[in-house]
């Protein structure tokens, strides 16, 4: 169902239809037909084809002959995206604990109570998209709008690989206290520990997507 009050109709559909790809409903290699998407999302061609358009951009489809074809994310791609994570997370966070606002940080903290509750009810879903926040939230306040363009669509890409990490008993608990000891180091503005520690996050997060 499309709501129709909260975002553009174009926003709508490309988010809708990237969680598609992402979450795996569209599977690598398979064809997307603008028509069908259309008439299945109840919207105009025009709406479709703007979003492919844009996700063709972000190399999730490619235009073909036969319609847009699914690229989705590959395992060449997760290396990628985690040295990128690596190179500069750490250092957007740290930037962040120097430059965030009290307020900023205290609304990262009650997604964190959020997210700790989420955990003790094992909900995987609710702990990811509250990673989502939690990780967002810290890319905005970070103050170099090149680090967030970067960073925030590479850790919603990850949306369907994050979820199956949290999915194990271990990671998700060790995630939302590594999450607690990176907002902590970020309240005492201690710059250093907010970087070692993330970089530590960003480590384990690596391994429990790659190795299973």
């Amino acid at each position: 169902m499309i709501d129709y009050k909260k975002v553009s109709l174009s926003n709508q559909i490309f988010e809708k239809i990237e969680e598609e790809i992402l979450h795996g409903q569209y599977q690598q290699g398979s064809i997307i037909s603008p028509e069908k998407a259309a008439s299945d999302l109840r919207v105009g061609l025009g709406t479709v084809k703007e979003a492919l358009i844009r996700l063709e951009a972000e190399r999730l489809v490619e235009d073909t002959a036969d319609g847009f074809k699914v690229l989705g994310i590959t395992t060449g791609d997760i290396d990628d995206m985690f040295d990128v994570k690596r190179k500069i997370e750490a250092k957007a966070t740290a930037l962040a604990a120097e430059k965030m606002s009290d307020e900023a940080l205290s609304e990262l903290g009650e997604v964190l109570k959020r997210q700790e509750k989420a955990v003790e009810a094992g909900g995987a879903e609710a702990v990811k998209n509250l990673d989502t926040k939690f990780h967002d939230l810290i890319y905005a306040c970070c103050g170099s709008t090149t680090y967030e363009i970067i960073l925030s669509p590479i850790h919603h890409k990850l949306s369907k690989y994050r979820k199956a990490s949290l999915e194990k008993s271990d990671r998700i608990m060790n995630s939302v206290k590594e999450h607690r000891q990176v907002y902590e180091a970020m309240a005492r503005r201690d710059i250093e520990e907010v970087e070692r520690l993330m970089m530590i996050h960003i480590e384990h997060a690596y391994a429990s997507i790659t190795k299973g």
